[in-house]
């Protein structure tokens, strides 16, 4: 008996010679290149993994196989900010893992992996702490001293010679007593002249306007050839670190400032 073929019916992207198929109990490499014995198109069922593979091409003795899935493609390794690429286990399972100390738990769910914050983040070698919802220092919170955090502020700017200006200044709110340190640093440039040192000054205000309290405490070392000088002062309601440029100039001024106002006590 005759079977007739509809000349219209698929043959196959290899119609003499389909892929082969080759069960092996592990995953092909780039070194499974023999010719002869592979051609593109064959496939690989690694029966260990039950993973398939489809051999895309070989050039001179390097062999590319492709993984093959029927479903949404998979993660093969996961690469972190150091270290080596980490690979799955047997199952294909890679763990991402959060910890306490750094304040992060995951939880997994169907497909979604949820990251959420610890109630206690401890940051190490210092006293600093976290605990929901509030920040604390050497165990305290920081909510407990509400409208008297600590801040911290920098500033920079250029003063010319023979000048008198304003480097850093804090508003004082009312009622409010605010102690500032202001550590600076001044240099020419280039920096063939230089100072630097800290200033501490101490203003309250109450129904009025700001008032220094005694004489701000100055240490300043330089080796500047004009009388250059700095100082703080009240003016309003603002306590300002002022900086005084000799004949040299201009001179260029950092400072850092650390505070903490006290507005109540209850």
């Amino acid at each position: 008996m005759t079977i007739s073929r509809n000349p219209l019916q698929y043959l196959g992207v290899e119609a003499r010679t389909p892929p082969n198929t080759f069960r092996e109990e592990r995953a092909p490499t780039a070194a499974d290149n023999a010719q002869g014995r592979y051609s593109p198109g064959d496939i690989w069922v690694d029966v260990t993994g039950n993973v398939s593979y489809i051999l895309i091409e070989i050039i001179g003795t390097t062999a590319s196989w492709s993984k093959a899935s029927s479903t949404s493609g998979s993660v093969d390794t996961l690469t972190g900010n150091s270290g080596a690429p980490v690979t799955g286990d047997g199952a294909g399972n890679i763990d991402v893992i959060g910890g306490t100390n750094a304040g992060v738990l995951l939880a997994g769910t169907a497909n979604t992996l949820t990251a959420s914050l610890v109630n206690t983040v401890v940051v190490p070698n210092t006293s600093i702490s976290w605990t929901t919802p509030a920040l604390e220092f050497d165990g305290v919170a920081s909510g407990s001293f509400a409208n008297s955090e600590h801040v911290n502020q920098q500033a920079g700017v250029q003063i010319a010679a023979v000048t008198t200006a304003t480097v850093h200044s804090v508003t004082l709110a009312d009622p409010q007593t605010i102690t500032v340190v202001w550590e600076f640093s001044a240099s020419l440039d280039p920096a063939t002249e230089a100072g630097g040192g800290t200033v501490t000054a101490i203003a309250r205000r109450s129904g009025g306007f700001a008032i220094l309290l005694g004489v701000p405490v100055v240490v300043y070392n330089s080796d500047f050839a004009g009388a250059d000088s700095v100082t703080a002062d009240v003016n309003a309601n603002d306590l300002r670190l002022r900086y005084t440029t000799g004949t040299n100039g201009p001179v260029n001024i950092i400072a850092f400032a650390s505070f903490q106002p006290l507005i109540s006590n209850a």
